[in-house]
């Protein structure tokens, strides 16, 4: 989970499964003291969909999202009023209490408010845990091996290639999926990291879809 305007207190606190992340209480722009005592002014997270403010009109599957004319989010009012927004990748496993929760006719409104931001998707589930009262459910670590490039809109991670094997093969055991990859450039790749499973000592559960 990443804030939008100011970092969680430490990365530590995501290193593995028994983590927990409780809501934080207050204004989402206070100031940051550090180890040693020093405040710092709060940083702003430069992930893409951040940058575009224009709201979004949707109604389920009935027609495509469309851009509102004059009309934009309102995160900076929203954080100033205490309220978080947060970013995390769309694909998450989630406990049943929460999505029990997530179900409710009373979380309707908070609903209709992201799904007027272009990035709802990404925003949903961090943005709804960092603002559920006393939440202390477990958050892990993200499982996802990807590559941004640094001179990039931080959009869209890099396409993933054989050039990228090596340190995949490398940290396999941090990581369950890759992405992204695509049918041309990442040819290779996938056929090596296919190899590499089959081979894996014990490893990888082999299915069986001909029946």
């Amino acid at each position: 989970i990443t804030r939008r305007c100011e970092p969680l207190p430490s990365e530590a606190q995501f290193e593995d499964a028994n983590s927990k992340v409780a809501a934080p209480k207050g204004k989402a722009n206070l100031d940051h003291e550090d180890s040693t005592g020093v405040y710092h002014q709060p940083t702003k997270d430069s992930w893409y969909w951040w940058s575009v403010n224009a709201a979004v009109a949707s109604c389920g599957g009935r027609f495509e999202p469309a851009e509102v004319k004059d009309a934009r989010f309102p995160a900076d009012e929203l954080e100033s009023a205490g309220f978080l927004l947060a970013r995390s990748t769309e694909w998450v496993v989630l406990t049943r209490e929460l999505v029990r929760y997530a179900a409710g006719p009373g979380l309707m409104p908070f609903k209709q408010l992201i799904g007027m931001h272009a990035g709802a998707d990404e925003i949903f589930w961090p943005t709804l845990v960092l603002n559920i009262p006393n939440f202390t459910q477990k958050v892990s670590r993200q499982r996802w091996y990807m590559k941004w490039d640094p001179a990039g809109t931080g959009h869209s991670p890099m396409v993933l290639t054989e050039a990228h094997l090596k340190e995949i093969l490398n940290q396999k055991d941090q990581y369950l999926f890759m992405r992204k990859v695509t049918d041309d450039a990442s040819v290779q790749l996938m056929r090596q990291i296919d190899s590499d499973m089959e081979t894996e000592p014990g490893g990888f559960i082999q299915l069986d879809f001909s029946s």
